[in-house]
């Protein structure tokens, strides 16, 4: 069983959570310890109109606003949130009450 679930981007990087409409990339999760079970389910847990992810974590920026995706594996999960902006378009969100603004 996983003890952690990270989630990166390419090649382990880590994801910079911030994208435009219509932008695709692929996000990576891998579990402690490296024997753990490496399946991983990826879901769109809020903004289903904002960004779409598929079985192999293609990411796709759909409308502007945030999203939180979601990596499972086994019995553990990790949580990303994502911002997607249009060109030319720059979006605030405050994390602490979630509450976004258009600048």
């Amino acid at each position: 069983m996983p003890e952690k679930v990270t989630i990166g981007f390419d090649d382990g990087v880590i994801f910079t959570d911030i994208m435009e409409v219509g932008e695709t990339f692929r996000l990576y999760a891998s579990a402690t310890p490296v024997t753990a079970d490496q399946y991983v389910t990826w879901s769109v847990v809020e903004g289903t109109d904002v960004v779409s992810i598929d079985e192999n974590g293609v990411v796709t920026g759909l409308a502007q606003g945030v999203a939180n995706v979601r990596a499972t594996m086994a019995n553990k999960s990790e949580n990303l949130m994502i911002s997607v902006f249009k060109e030319g378009v720059c979006q605030q969100t405050d994390w602490t009450s979630g509450s976004t603004g258009i600048k």
